[in-house]
């Protein structure tokens, strides 16, 4: 039973934040539907699990501080790193016109060279500081992304994504082995299973919400821009004069001045979202020293 309705709630709740951008939220009945079931399924569940001896997910598990703790901080982490994971790329090829597979594939050069290193010296490192640090390092290019204009060349697009790979040694390691780090072996599966849930939910809703804002946030600003493009503004009459001059008129005007603000409104809205992450990333810098890691543990506790 517990099973049935752990899965049940679940696949609700998926269909319901893949769905939900395209039906228009909770203006969609189909949605509505689909977000009580899955309340209703998952509250069902964990008052079930409550009862059983031999549970499919263990709620006991979130009466020690550090887990419940840091498994709030990772979920929180992962929402903010999978929207930036979800956007750039978005903005990259809606906007810019850029292919993102080769911007986006630095991100793992310099995680494929630091993970071994960190893994291996785990056990002298304060693992607050190294998780710590990695958000910060989150912060910082998501700050470097918020600088960003339509003149960017592809060229420095590439390095915020280099450095955004340090961020990413620094942080999926120390912060699981920082979640499991109160438990004994017996019990470490259910935790480790339980973190893992949570990580992969937080993603997906993180998608969700970037996507949603990032859409929303753009026709905010198209609109706050279309009220400055009128005759009566002296850029405006420059653009159009320039187009005129090479031989476009009418719709052709109207429709290209509409390519410039929507554009426009895209960066801005990328702009936005980026600086939101980076206030996100530092609150977590700070929030990772409420927790506390035994001293001495090693990267076994993180797998």
């Amino acid at each position: 039973m517990g099973l049935a309705l752990l899965v049940i709630g679940v696949s609700c709740l998926q269909m319901m934040l893949d769905l939900g951008k395209d039906r228009d939220w909770f203006n969609s009945t189909f949605i509505v539907a689909l977000g009580i079931i899955a309340v209703v399924s998952i509250a069902f569940m964990l008052v079930w699990e409550m009862t059983e001896k031999e549970s499919v997910v263990d709620p006991s598990l979130f009466k020690e501080r550090n887990f419940a703790l840091s498994v709030v901080i990772i979920s929180f982490g992962f929402m903010a790193f999978f929207g930036s994971v979800v956007i750039f790329p978005l903005w990259l090829q809606t906007v810019m016109g850029y292919t993102a597979g080769p911007a986006t594939a630095p991100v793992g050069l310099l995680a494929l060279f630091l993970s071994p290193m960190i893994d291996k010296n785990m056990y002298r490192l304060n693992l607050r500081v190294v998780a710590s640090f990695a958000f910060i390092v989150f912060a910082f290019v998501s700050f470097w992304n918020s600088t960003f204009t339509l003149d960017v060349p592809f060229n420095h697009v590439i390095w915020p994504r280099l450095v955004q790979g340090i961020g990413v040694a620094y942080f999926f390691v120390p912060m699981t082995t920082i979640t499991l780090s109160s438990f004994s072996d017996e019990r470490l599966a259910s935790a480790s299973g339980l973190s893992n849930f949570f990580r992969t939910l937080s993603g997906a809703i993180g998608t969700a919400i970037s996507t949603t804002y990032w859409e929303n946030d753009t026709f905010y600003h198209h609109a706050m821009l279309t009220d400055s493009v009128n005759v009566y503004t002296p850029n405006t009459n420059a653009y159009t004069n320039a187009l005129s001059g090479i031989g476009l008129s009418g719709d052709s005007i109207t429709a290209q001045l509409n390519q410039v603000v929507t554009s426009q409104a895209y960066m801005l809205a990328t702009n936005d979202f980026f600086r939101i992450s980076c206030a996100a990333f530092l609150v977590l810098a700070v929030l990772v020293w409420i927790t506390k890691p035994k001293k001495g543990l090693g990267p076994s506790m993180g797998y």
